[in-house]
């Protein structure tokens, strides 16, 4: 499962929110455009009941979820059915979420996007899980976008650590190939825990050099213990 871009659109169209998952030179608005074209088309055009749920090409899917209000649009790698709905489910559970967070300014939208002030954190919260079990951004893209990525950890996240990887024979290879005190790991997952950090204050706080760090944050990461957001 991999994330490429999330569209929150508003009924009629306009582009309330876009979040990137990874490097794209797509238009938000014209993308939140066309895509409600598409839901809009899918309603009128097509002999079935309810509004599009899906769009398919190859492995890439646009995975859609409707509110009375709100479109949700993700398009992301899916493997399997099974992921399709778990997104979906997600994509439900944020709609729902926002739809009665920001009600009174849906009900009459004159188009100030600052009317929804912290939804870039409430749609962090709802998908946090989803972006851990999606496959994380390259370790160039982490190194040239330092300050675009932030990382933390969850209890979760720690509880994945400590019980299958804290005394693992791999993990401690992967340490002793790359000279990773196994004490630091513990160190900065707990300090991770606390709140977001960036590439470069996770450097100067642990004072580690970039290119061990991106292999420990890129392996943190795959074993869905490290969370990466911006």
């Amino acid at each position: 499962m991999k994330l490429y871009d999330l569209y929150i659109i508003y009924r009629d169209g306009r582009n309330i929110f876009h979040r990137g998952f990874c490097e794209s030179n797509l238009d938000a608005t014209v993308i939140s455009g066309f895509l409600s074209a598409l839901t809009e088309f899918s309603k009128e055009a097509l002999p079935s009941d309810g509004l599009l749920n899906v769009i398919e090409k190859g492995n890439i899917k646009v995975i859609f979820n409707h509110g009375f209000f709100l479109h949700m649009a993700l398009i992301c790698e899916a493997d399997d059915r099974r992921e399709i709905i778990y997104l979906n489910n997600r994509l439900a559970d944020l709609t729902e979420c926002l739809e009665t967070h920001y009600r009174e300014v849906l009900e009459n939208w004159n188009g100030d996007l600052n009317s929804f002030k912290n939804i870039e954190d409430v749609v962090s919260e709802i998908l946090r899980e989803v972006v851990r079990l999606s496959q994380p951004p390259n370790i160039k893209e982490l190194a040239d976008k330092s300050k675009l990525y932030y990382y933390s950890v969850d209890e979760e996240g720690l509880n994945i650590f400590n019980t299958f990887y804290k005394d693992s024979i791999s993990f401690k290879l992967f340490l002793k190939t790359f000279t990773i005190p196994e004490v630091l790991v513990s160190q900065l997952l707990n300090r991770l825990k606390t709140g977001y950090l960036t590439l470069d204050e996770i450097k100067n706080e642990f004072n580690i050099n970039e290119e061990t760090l991106l292999k420990l944050i890129k392996n943190l990461t795959l074993r869905g213990i490290v969370s990466v957001c911006r």
